[in-house]
């Protein structure tokens, strides 16, 4: 064999050598990259069946095969942790820092921890995992869960920042969620929660003022309110709201004599809600009765003409020239007596107002009248006699002491011994206008 023959022969078998090393390589990290696989599989596979069963036990052992397949993922050493934090202390420590170690970018890891070392009370190591949450995650579920822990530690100007920053991020649901904690732990400063809140983003926020008036906290929802910011999509909410604030603090004002003191806010809403057009209605003041001559739909609670009669026939008669009036009409099988529509007004205690009804029926008749009612308690009843022409009646009703509000009610009695009444009976206007004006 030449020289040049032993050379190429040995260009040859280098290049085999390479080939077959290549071909092992890839074989080893094919088997390498199964084994992951393999054991990535196994380690979803048991943290599924941890889900799937409320038996602590179960559960323990089903999470313990998923972190002894892949030791090196954080999750199945983290919810290890949760579950034994009370039984195995010691072991749910050791775990949790060890999901710390393997995953410190996880703020869920953290908040893990930092429940451990509250319950070990490790406060202050537990208030330094508290922060790691936060600076590892803006998310909602970071800043919600920081509080919770800031509640535990005592650490309250900690707490108002991280609910400020939860609340910024919240959607209806969490937001409330956030709330019934909230109302508690900033008992007594009810203008802290009013500042926390008011980062709530604004299409969250009718329905976490709703769940305040539901609570009977009035005195965090008529604040929280200025901050309404109502699209025209989302004016519907915020007339809800309204409507549901109005209708809250009027029947507390008329059966309880409650917050009194936000009568002024009432008003600031009403009018507020009347000028962005989310409300179909006319602006209120102490004194005056809501759209006094029936021009807007009928908005049902709070300051407005609501219908307690459903049966009956009554509906607005829109007219051109600014005149709208409202139509009763009766079949003559009508029962004897019947509230047909009332309306709460807010008043000034032991002044005097003057009320008028300006009415016009087919025939002369009688049968219509407004009460004026405090409590359940007639201060007044204006009779008047319907004529096939526009009338005014009107009489002076004297407002009780500490009385902050009055209910009119337009009701039917029919006559005694004359028979049901059988035409239709016209209201243009109700008034009420103080008296005795300095």
């Amino acid at each position: 064999m030449t020289r040049k023959e032993h050379n190429t022969e040995g260009l040859r078998l280098s290049a085999r050598i390479l080939e077959w090393m290549f071909v092992c390589g890839v074989v080893l990290i094919a088997a390498l990259a199964g084994d992951w696989a393999v054991r990535t599989a196994a380690n979803d596979y048991w943290l599924n069946q941890a889900q799937q069963t409320s038996n602590d036990q179960l559960v323990i052992d089903d999470l313990s095969r998923a972190a002894a397949w892949r030791p090196d993922l954080a999750k199945a050493w983290r919810l290890l942790a949760d579950r034994t934090a009370i039984e195995q202390p010691n072991v749910a420590l050791a775990d949790a820092e060890r999901a710390v170690a393997l995953a410190p970018h996880g703020w869920q890891n953290w908040a893990s921890l930092a429940m451990i070392q509250v319950q070990q009370s490790h406060l202050k190591e537990a208030a330094q995992s508290a922060r790691r949450i936060t600076t590892e995650s803006r998310a909602f579920g970071a800043y919600a869960t920081a509080a919770g822990i800031d509640v535990m530690l005592g650490r309250n100007d900690r707490y108002l920042r991280d609910l400020t920053d939860a609340f910024q991020q919240a959607n209806p649901e969490q937001a409330i969620s956030l709330l019934a904690t909230a109302v508690h732990v900033l008992a007594g400063t009810p203008e802290l929660l009013i500042g926390a809140t008011s980062r709530i983003p604004p299409e969250s926020l009718p329905a976490v003022i709703d769940a305040l008036t539901n609570a009977d906290h009035l005195d965090l929802a008529f604040p929280l309110s200025r901050n309404l910011q109502c699209t025209e999509a989302g004016a519907d909410a915020c007339r809800g709201t309204v409507l549901h604030l109005a209708d809250k603090l009027s029947t507390d004002l008329y059966f309880h004599r409650a917050w009194v003191q936000l009568k002024p806010e009432m008003v600031r809403v009403w009018n507020t809600a009347v000028a962005h057009h989310w409300l179909n209605q006319t602006a209120i003041s102490s004194g005056e009765v809501g759209d006094s001559q029936f021009q807007h739909p009928f908005a049902g609670p709070g300051f407005d003409w609501a219908i307690r009669n459903k049966d009956q026939e009554i509906h607005i008669q829109q007219v051109a020239n600014g005149n709208s009036h409202l139509e009763i009409t009766f079949s003559g099988y009508e029962s004897a007596s019947s509230v047909l529509l009332q309306q709460f007004v807010l008043v000034n205690p032991e002044q005097t107002y003057s009320l008028s009804m300006t009415a016009r029926s087919q025939t002369a008749t009688r049968g219509i009248l407004i009460n004026v009612i405090d409590q359940g308690n007639i201060l007044a009843t204006l009779r008047p006699s319907l004529t096939g022409t526009w009338g005014t009646s009107s009489l002076s009703v004297r407002v009780p002491k500490g009385c902050p509000e009055l209910l009119l009610s337009v009701e039917y009695q029919r006559p005694y011994g004359q028979p049901s009444l059988e035409q239709t009976v016209a209201l243009r206007q109700v008034r009420l206008v103080q008296e005795d004006v300095p």
